[in-house]
């Protein structure tokens, strides 16, 4: 994908020096002190994705999304847009399609791994909009952790994540996300 010049001019073979510091850091609180001010672009976590071996990294993902049974459309459901039927209806069908896009939960884990190291940021489709349900003041985020969370081991977090629809972790660190908008230059 390099060789394709939006790719190569969006997503440079670089490993973000920001991540690459908060990487870098040894105490929790130092990770406190750095992550307050820290705005990521974008993009950095896509680079850092893309290049972790640069980091000297393995990346790791998991994607999960939860769609409640109750929530799902049925036929019937479907049947009042086939039928083009309005009023009443139509309402409900309305009514049902918020609800299922209201109680959905994506989540997206990046873990980025190395010889007695480990970092993990995870989030939401809430956690990336600027409008509620965002539960953060400061808008779009990631929830960031590592290896400096003595509660928690690389082993246990995949169930912790991806378990039940609340993820089990407590206390990540909010890291504020600017959003980029991509150059269409050719």
């Amino acid at each position: 994908m390099n060789g394709i010049p939006f790719f190569a001019a969006t997503f440079p073979r670089r490993f973000p020096e920001n991540i690459r510091h908060l990487f870098s850091l040894t105490t929790k609180a130092a990770v406190t002190k750095y992550a307050q001010k820290l705005v990521l672009d974008s993009n950095d976590l896509v680079c850092a994705i893309l290049y972790a071996e640069l980091g000297g990294y393995a990346h790791f993902r998991g994607h999960d999304e939860w769609q409640p049974q109750d929530a799902q459309l049925t036929q019937d459901d479907m049947d009042i847009v086939r039928k083009e039927k309005t009023g009443a209806e139509l309402g409900k069908f309305v009514g049902k399609l918020n609800n299922l896009f209201r109680t959905r939960k994506h989540l997206s884990a990046h873990f980025f791994i190395k010889p007695g190291r480990w970092h993990l940021f995870y989030f939401t489709f809430d956690d990336m909009t600027e409008r509620k349900p965002n539960h953060w003041k400061h808008g779009r985020h990631l929830h960031f952790i590592n290896d400096l969370w003595p509660q928690y081991k690389l082993e246990q977090m995949e169930a912790r994540l991806f378990g039940q629809r609340k993820t089990l972790i407590e206390g990540s660190f909010h890291i504020r996300v600017s959003s980029s908008k991509p150059r269409y230059d050719a």
